[in-house]
């Protein structure tokens, strides 16, 4: 991408060495945690780049959305909903309420069905409560296994348009539940525009926001809480398929 390009993207962001920082990160200051993007970030993402890739983008935003709604509504806590380690002290009386919500809205059979190779593949995946599956047989197993890495390869470089359209799912969580509220000329301000990435530069910019927050967010999250899900998803993809 041309320099003047990078600078109109990221005009609104604060340079620190190497980085540039979006306001909305700076204003939290040492408030937050940075994490890794492919060692923290996808394990706690993967199950909304699932949904869109076996659901389509609005779907699967809308779907990650509803479950995200109906945890809060259960919980009535002050949670994002976004990583998946902050499903995992739900109690069973309220992942039983979260399920009949769920079905109350028409949401939970998709749902379901577009979490399948997580919940078929990983027996500690934090939403496997939504639905139970029997044990995948040879050939469920392949075709389980190939999506997980279609998606993990699409993802892996978090720029990527199916990297984006899932840290840009995560965010519009963050929205909707109240815990994130930007000002008029924050590049964020406009993120419906992001559906046209990467076409426009306006998609760039809010792109390039979305990227620079996403990881401080989830250090935010889940930073000072004890999780075992990143460690567990990569050690466990591992043991049932080898590395490539």
């Amino acid at each position: 991408m041309p320099m003047t390009n990078k600078g109109n993207v990221l005009s609104d962001h604060k340079k620190v060495g190497k980085k540039f920082i979006p306001p909305i990160i700076d204003k939290l200051g040492s408030t937050f945690q940075e994490t890794s993007w492919v060692k923290f970030s996808i394990p706690e993402l993967v199950w909304i780049a699932l949904l869109n890739y076996r659901c389509g983008y609005k779907d699967g935003a809308d779907l990650s959305l509803s479950l995200a709604k109906a945890t809060k509504e259960v919980t009535n806590k002050n949670e994002w909903y976004a990583p998946l380690s902050s499903f995992s002290t739900l109690s069973k009386q309220q992942k039983q309420q979260i399920i009949d919500i769920l079905k109350q809205k028409g949401k939970h059979h998709d749902l379901f069905v577009g979490l399948i190779p997580l919940i078929s593949l990983y027996p500690k995946f934090p939403l496997s409560f939504i639905g139970k599956v029997k044990k995948p047989n040879k050939e469920e197993k392949a075709t389980y296994l190939t999506q997980m890495k279609s998606v993990l390869d699409k993802i892996y470089d978090k720029h990527t348009k199916e990297a984006i359209f899932t840290q840009a799912n995560a965010i519009y969580i963050c929205f909707v539940l109240g815990k994130l509220r930007v000002t008029s000329d924050s590049s964020l301000a406009n993120f419906p525009e992001i559906e046209n990435y990467p076409n426009t530069e306006e998609s760039k910019k809010i792109a390039a926001s979305i990227r620079a927050s996403i990881n401080g967010f989830i250090g935010l999250d889940i930073g000072g809480t004890k999780t075992d899900w990143p460690d567990y998803y990569w050690n466990h993809g591992l043991e049932i398929d080898k590395c490539e």
